[in-house]
């Protein structure tokens, strides 16, 4: 099971090496956000070699371009044609590990899983985080990002019949502690609208992510320290964040 996390995702490609290397053979991958996209290339056969020279091409594309506008604040059109670039019409029916790629209905609240149909729509749908990118309709669906409910989507895996799960979690979590302080000092700041919205969606997520690892406790938890890496920062050094999710997973995995 891969979870979401923007950029953090890339990691996946470390821990599929791995998983290659010790030979696991997969009854299936459920995957978020950047897990549907790396999840999805697995499964259609590409080697961990050959997702880092796709990873290259991601970074390249330099896909979050500011734009302001009412719907959302990066232009939707880089990762849409990036899709189309690396999906084409490839569909569900063609992967050799099947894959299940979760999203939100913002209509009705539902948890959607796509099985069938064009693989790019689906990872376009999964990979929507409010903010970043906009929502798209699928069956009269508007969707989201699948990490809105589920960012690890164990829950899925679970419904599906796994009786034994490899997850992967590069969100993080939070701190335990409590913090007691003083309120007299206070100053007002310009944080910013992007950076508040965003850090408000990750703080949820990362204490989601707990919550949905107590309730369905997978057999093998691989979690990867992305600590320093923003989830919106595709400039990142590609070498460092797949060696933190192959030493991570090598580590689970033993």
């Amino acid at each position: 099971m891969l979870s979401g996390g923007g950029s953090k995702g890339l990691a996946h490609i470390g821990v599929i090496k791995a998983i290659e290397e010790k030979k696991i053979e997969l009854d299936f991958i459920v995957g978020c956000s950047m897990g549907a996209l790396v999840g999805s290339l697995y499964g259609l056969g590409y080697s961990s070699h050959a997702m880092t020279s796709i990873a290259r091409l991601i970074i390249s594309k330099k896909l979050l371009n500011f734009k302001f506008s009412l719907s959302e604040f990066f232009d939707s059109k880089k990762i849409d044609s990036l899709l189309d670039e690396i999906f084409q019409e490839t569909t569900f029916r063609e992967l050799k590990i099947p894959v299940y790629i979760t999203a939100v209905d913002l209509l009705n609240y539902n948890y959607i899983v796509f099985n069938d149909g064009l693989l790019k729509n689906a990872i376009r749908a999964s990979i929507s985080l409010p903010v970043i990118f906009k929502p798209v309709m699928i069956n009269g669906r508007v969707l989201i990002d699948g990490g809105i409910i589920e960012i690890l989507p164990l829950s899925v895996a679970r419904k599906l019949g796994a009786n034994y799960i490899i997850a992967v979690n590069v969100v993080g979590s939070l701190s335990e502690d409590i913090y007691f302080e003083d309120s007299s000092n206070v100053k007002s700041i310009d944080y910013g609208l992007i950076r508040t919205a965003l850090s408000s969606i990750y703080i949820l997520q990362r204490s989601q992510i707990q919550k949905t690892i107590e309730s369905f406790k997978p057999e093998v938890l691989i979690n990867v320290d992305t600590s320093g890496i923003s989830p919106i920062d595709f400039n990142l050094n590609l070498e460092d964040i797949i060696s933190r999710g192959y030493e991570s997973a090598k580590n689970a995995l033993k």
